[in-house]
């Protein structure tokens, strides 16, 4: 056995497992895009997810043989054990990603906008500290200095549209007049 793992090109088969799984990552994306644009209606939703992962599965299996298939073709021995060993080192890649990806999630909480904006506007009208506040809504502090950033963000990018909106409807209302004035003149 220790033979047979001797004439492996481990420097291929780890690189043309990485190069794999950077193709399906780049491509589905591509897909994902063209699916949303395609079906991104909101009740078309669930559609979407669903020909998204099938396209990402389909496309794994491709690749990997693929890339199993050039490996063999250029190693001179053991041709199948390398496309075996590849197909594996994509699975690792996968697996460690999606593993990842899910303690990632796990540890993420979504809030509704309302839910944000009454967590904010309860610190700002009750008096009570945040961390109180934090308590009884059972999220951590930081989720509501998160919030109030948010806000803040919000409220500042709604004064910069007002503001752009008055310069807008000046500049047109003196357009107008520059464009008018010669008539004015004549009325006079």
């Amino acid at each position: 056995m220790k033979a047979l793992f001797s004439y492996v090109n481990w420097g291929r088969v780890l690189l043309t497992g990485v190069l794999v799984v950077i193709l399906v990552v780049i491509l589905n994306t591509v897909l994902l895009l063209l699916t949303t644009r395609v079906w991104g209606q909101p009740d078309q939703a669930q559609l979407t997810i669903q020909i998204s992962s099938w396209i990402t599965y389909i496309l794994l299996l491709l690749l990997t043989f693929g890339g199993a298939v050039w490996v063999a073709r250029k190693v001179e021995r053991e041709a199948p054990l390398h496309g075996l060993l590849l197909g594996l080192v994509v699975a690792l890649i996968l697996y460690s990603f999606r593993r990842r990806r899910r303690i990632m999630q796990k540890g993420q909480k979504t809030y509704t906008p309302e839910f944000k904006r009454e967590a904010v506007l309860l610190v700002q009208t009750s008096g009570k500290p945040i961390a109180q506040v934090a308590r009884e809504l059972g999220i951590s502090d930081t989720s509501i200095q998160k919030f109030r950033k948010e806000v803040r963000h919000l409220k500042r990018a709604l004064e910069i549209v007002k503001q752009e909106r008055e310069l807008s409807s000046a500049l047109a209302a003196r357009r107008h007049a520059i464009e008018y004035e010669p008539y004015c003149r004549l009325l006079r």
